[in-house]
């Protein structure tokens, strides 16, 4: 995959997990669907599914994002 076209799919993947976020933070998980997800994204539920196989691996690199964030703050205060 050339360079462009890597940086398009980590800004779409990105946008995706952000609006995921938002969603759970203003509804809750439970509110979250693929489909839905793909209208507030602007883009096609086959989209969604280019990036995530399903909405439990979405919520897995939801999670795994997280942590890896947390890590971040841990790593910044030793």
């Amino acid at each position: 995959m050339n360079d462009l076209k890597q940086i398009q799919e980590d800004a779409a993947r990105k946008a995706i997990l952000d609006t995921a976020v938002a969603m759970i933070i203003e509804q809750g998980a439970g509110s979250v669907t693929m489909r839905g997800l793909a209208k507030q994204v602007g883009c096609s539920p086959a989209t969604l599914y280019k990036h995530f196989d399903n909405k439990d691996h979405l919520m897995e690199a939801i999670r795994q994002e997280g942590w890896r964030l947390m890590g971040e703050l841990d790593s910044e205060y030793d």
